[in-house]
């Protein structure tokens, strides 16, 4: 996760107030600026309801990268931990977990928010952190499908999908088109990797495909994008774009505004672009789409 404006502020808070002890937390992030990259952290403990921080605004130019927190529950009954995102005006809970007496709730760049029993064994897998061939979301069901996403005419938006855990030579998404698009110039489906930080916005694209027969008409939509060059370990990103008279409404699972930093916009079509730098953040109907790559 990465705060990228002076008013972004990660906080936490406890659903109810502790028995005997308040929680402990531990946080490591980098600041980064044009010319460095400053490691930073923070340590604390809980305020019953009341919000803390765990990583804080950045300076003006500056962002603030989460690279990894540790909060460990040392009261004696279960306790629901809520992460939150401030951004100056509107917290947005974007986590959330109940810890039993001993458990910890982790964050890592690889793997997101995690939670460890009182031993160390994971009690639960985070979507970025599964690493295998085929992912496939439960909530991606045509009755549960809720995230809701207007394409804006002439851009393409992109998404994180994870890690590759081998060559990958095709993926196919699945989503759910409930406003079609009209008077279409271009619509494309691809892949790109982004293999320095994710959040910083290098991308290089790996495959492209034409979905204006796609698009055209409602329903639950599947898309093939034929890839090249991805590897074992490469971050991936699905991106979709148009330009039409009527833009697409497109729905898929939706995910928790700690992953509304994967999802971003860039001017442009996918086939124009091999490769570039600067993306839009986007907070607004954060959804990520079901894959499967052989």
């Amino acid at each position: 996760m990465i705060l990228d404006n002076t008013t972004d502020v990660l906080q936490f808070k406890l659903g109810s107030s502790i028995t005997t002890s308040q929680l402990d937390f531990v946080v490591s992030y980098n600041t980064i600026s044009s010319t460095s990259v400053t490691p930073a952290k923070l340590t604390g403990v809980s305020n019953n309801g009341t919000a803390v921080t765990l990583m804080s605004s950045p300076s003006a130019s500056q962002q603030n990268l989460l690279k990894s927190a540790s909060i460990y529950n040392r009261d004696t009954t279960n306790k629901t931990v809520l992460i939150l995102y401030y951004n100056g005006t509107t917290t947005t809970q974007i986590f959330n977990a109940v810890l039993a007496p001993s458990d910890v709730l982790k964050y890592t760049l690889e793997k997101g928010w995690e939670t460890f029993d009182s031993k160390g064994s994971k009690k639960f897998l985070s979507i970025r952190g599964v690493n295998n061939a085929i992912r496939r979301m439960p909530a991606l069901r045509p009755s549960a499908i809720t995230g809701v996403n207007t394409l804006t005419s002439g851009t393409t938006f992109i998404t994180y999908m994870g890690k590759a855990d081998k060559a990958y030579t095709s993926i196919t998404f699945l989503f759910k088109v409930t406003t079609l698009a009209s008077t279409i110039t271009w619509a494309e489906a691809g892949v790109v990797t982004n293999n320095r930080f994710i959040e910083l916005g290098f991308y290089e694209r790996k495959g492209y495909t034409d979905i204006s027969a796609v698009i055209n008409t409602t329903g639950i939509k599947t898309v093939t994008v034929p890839v090249s060059g991805i590897n074992a370990g490469d971050e991936l990103c699905f991106t979709i774009g148009c330009s039409a008279i009527v833009p697409v409404i497109i729905r898929s699972c939706t995910i928790t505004d700690e992953y509304a930093r994967y999802l971003q916009s860039v001017s442009g079509r996918l086939s124009l672009l091999p490769c570039w730098q600067n993306t839009t953040d986007l907070t607004t109907s954060p959804i990520m789409f079901a894959w499967q790559a052989t």
